[in-house]
C-alpha cells in the first residue's frame, strides 16, 4: 500500500522541487482535450516570459507591469502581471522599491 499515490497529501507535483514553478495544468484522469490545452498554455506561457524578459533587458530604467503591456502591444497588464513571480523566482526580473504611478518598476535580472 505504500506505492499508492497519497490523493489526501500535499499535491504529488511538489516533488520535483522549487524550479517547478506551477502545478500541471492537467491531471493524469482528465481527458486527453485537456492535456492538449495544458500543452498550449505551457507553450504560451514560455513565450509571454521570454517577451517580458527581453522587453525589460530594452530598458535599463526598468518598467511596470502596465509600460511592459503597452510595450509589447497588450490590452492589459493582467498578463505581465501573472508572470512576474514566476520570472523573479527564475533570476530573469527583479522588483526594485521604485514606483511610477503607484506601480514596482521590474528590472531584467542579470544573467
Amino acid at each position: 500500500m505504500a506505492d499508492q499515490l497519497d490523493l489526501l497529501g500535499p499535491p504529488a507535483w511538489r516533488c520535483f522541487g522549487p524550479e517547478f514553478v506551477q502545478a500541471p495544468a492537467a491531471r493524469l484522469t482528465d481527458p486527453e482535450t485537456s492535456h492538449e490545452a495544458a500543452r498550449r498554455y505551457q507553450g504560451d506561457a514560455e513565450t509571454q516570459n521570454g517577451m517580458i524578459v527581453a522587453f525589460l533587458r530594452g530598458r535599463l530604467e526598468g518598467a511596470t507591469a502596465k509600460e511592459i503591456a503597452e510595450g509589447l502591444g497588450w490590452p492589459s497588464n493582467v498578463i505581465v502581471s501573472r508572470r512576474i513571480a514566476a520570472l523573479r523566482r527564475a533570476g530573469l526580473v527583479w522588483t526594485t522599491t521604485e514606483e511610477r504611478e503607484n506601480c514596482q518598476v521590474h528590472r531584467a535580472g542579470l544573467l
